[in-house]
């Protein structure tokens, strides 16, 4: 991840393996901080339904992404973006792969993995607010509007 802050893309997409937890509430919390400036999408290598995990503990800070359908990407478009970011080793590679060929920049951010750290709703909830707020932390921190 660059230490420096970026250029707001014109539109960014998130990719994670599954499109569950990461990207959506990644993509969630770039459309609160930057609303209708840029596109703003997610994918999965493949697709899972939303983790309700995810949903509450956005629902705590005002991002309803309650109604995220998983999507599995395709290479053409993951080609129509300025910036992708992989949350995942898999989403790296596919990223790696496609992006030779096309104008696309992608960058990985290993962000911390919630899923299945904990027994407990209450412990598990936990480790997703951890996501969360370095989700949050990143996207405030990365980009600047005009760069």
């Amino acid at each position: 991840m660059a230490e420096t802050k970026h250029k707001l893309p014109t539109s960014i997409l998130f990719l994670c393996s599954q499109n569950a937890v990461r990207s959506p509430m990644a993509a969630g919390i770039m459309k609160q901080l930057y609303g209708s400036k840029i596109a703003i999408d997610s994918a999965g290598i493949e697709t899972k339904d939303i983790d309700g995990y995810a949903v509450s503990v956005m629902n705590e800070v005002d991002v309803d992404i309650s109604q995220h359908v998983s999507v599995a990407i395709e290479a053409n478009y993951m080609a129509s973006f300025d910036l992708v970011i992989c949350f995942s080793k898999a989403a790296r590679g596919y990223a790696e792969d496609i992006c030779r060929s096309v104008a696309t920049e992608f960058e990985f951010w290993p962000v911390y993995d919630p899923v299945n750290q904990a027994e407990t709703r209450t412990d598990q909830l936990v480790h997703y607010r951890k996501l969360r707020d370095e989700l949050q932390d990143l996207l405030k921190n990365q980009f600047v509007i005009n760069a």
